[in-house]
């Protein structure tokens, strides 16, 4: 059991645990969320196989040794699963070095990100006051970010929470389609072509080809569920979670162009057909977003601004992501008070705006999307240039993280070969192909 597995399985407690969230008591909700990171572990030593080395790299030695001499009096009890959540929220209570080895868990882990998103609408309300209880009783000094409807700022004791609102209004919809029309258009002007350097063409050092005319789609190995060999050309075609890996300078990050290029095409273009013929996305049914003015059949106009999240499917809305951005951005924010603005989803937002993609383009544009219904598919670039693996697995975490329990949001993540492996390795639902 290596550190991604740890977390793999932590992960899966917490979706297991979000479907009978309401069975636990706020008294012992803080040892039952930590719990999912522990009884892992409980397990791996009833195999022997404790791992000692990613439990250093989460804790450090004091926490490594509170948590193995736990364990030792924990694998051999039946009765862990029922029993256990009480005694770590009595032992956070009572121990101060206890309570910073479960907050450390909380934190580097993201499990209560990963458990809300998990949660029902009426379970988060239960789950978000309770937690908030459980947290104050032990002391603990993680913040639990709120996800509520409406605008109003919460406030907890001590407690500072962060307000996501959901914006479910006619109105806000017709916004937000004006948003994505005028990011469309921008993905297709800054993705849509090929800047070569150093090549002179009649007294220019700069030349500029249209990338739909140049672009060759390697061949790949795709690896995982059954190794075959396909075209890129056909990539999505893989799954919904996918990294790409290969040499450097192989074109990993022209290939995140290409789909980037190719479904915003499709999106403005209203053709589906593109999309599958130029990287392999295939629907169940035409289901893109409207974006022309047109009536259909029944008279109504497409220009609606609505975004339908009734369909089965839709051409998925490309947003492409440096990944060492991001580090950067994790780095300049570590000391922050409000761990919200370390998120990826936060720096995604910031990372939009910045490059001025849609004047006036709001701080929560990703937020209501996701929140619309609308399918988008983040194109994540160079896991291997964050520096260090220690910040790898800290990013690949955070592309897990938000990834848990939104079916509609899709990935296609980059690393080189040589990185690709032990903490950075992304869980098992991604396929990889090389």
């Amino acid at each position: 059991m290596d550190e991604s597995s740890w977390r793999q399985q932590t992960s899966d407690r917490l979706r297991t645990l979000a479907r009978s969230i309401e069975s636990w008591t706020p008294n012992l909700l803080y040892g039952a969320v930590t719990g999912c990171a522990i009884l892992p572990l409980v397990a791996a030593a009833q195999q022997g196989q404790l791992p000692y080395d990613a439990l250093y790299g989460v804790l450090g030695g004091a926490g490594l040794n509170l948590v193995s001499n736990l364990i030792q009096q924990w694998k051999d009890r039946s009765d862990a699963e029922e029993k256990l959540p009480a005694a770590l929220t009595a032992a956070a209570a009572g121990d101060a070095d206890w309570r910073a080895v479960q907050d450390t868990l909380l934190e580097k882990f993201d499990m209560l990100p990963v458990l809300q998103a998990n949660l029902s609408d009426t379970d988060k309300a239960w789950f978000e006051r309770s937690m908030r209880q459980a947290l104050q009783e032990v002391g603990s000094r993680v913040t639990l970010s709120v996800v509520v409807h409406g605008g109003q700022h919460v406030a907890a004791g001590q407690y500072v929470t962060q307000v996501i609102n959901y914006y479910g209004a006619q109105d806000d919809a017709g916004e937000l389609a004006r948003y994505v029309r005028q990011y469309l258009a921008w993905v297709q002007e800054t993705y849509g072509r090929v800047t070569l350097r150093g090549v002179r063409r009649g007294g220019s050092q700069l030349i500029e080809l249209p990338l739909d005319e140049v672009y060759v789609p390697l061949t790949a190995q795709s690896r995982g569920w059954g190794s075959s060999r396909l075209n890129l050309n056909r990539l999505l075609k893989q799954g919904n979670r996918i990294v790409v890996t290969g040499g450097p300078g192989c074109g990993k990050t022209t290939v995140l162009q290409h789909v980037a290029w190719a479904l915003s095409s499709a999106i403005a273009a209203d053709n589906p057909t593109l999309a599958r013929d130029r990287v392999g996305l295939e629907l169940t049914r035409s289901t893109s977003l409207p974006l022309v003015s047109e009536a259909n059949d029944s008279g109504r106009s497409h220009d609606t601004g609505e975004l339908d999240a009734t369909e089965d499917q839709s051409i998925p809305l490309p947003i492409f992501i440096p990944l060492s951005a991001y580090a950067r951005h994790r780095r300049q924010h570590q000391g922050d008070g409000d761990p919200h603005n370390r998120t990826l989803a936060t720096f995604i937002a910031d990372y939009l705006i910045e490059r001025n993609c849609a004047p006036g383009l709001p701080r929560d544009f990703f937020a209501r999307l996701l929140n619309s219904g609308r399918g988008v598919i983040l194109l994540l670039d160079g896991l291997d240039e964050v520096p260090d693996e220690a910040e790898r697995a800290q990013v690949r975490q955070a592309i897990e993280s938000l990834l848990a329990g939104k079916p509609k949001l899709r990935a296609v993540v980059t690393c080189r070969v040589a990185a690709y492996k032990g903490r950075t390795a992304l869980g098992a639902d991604f396929r990889e192909v090389r």
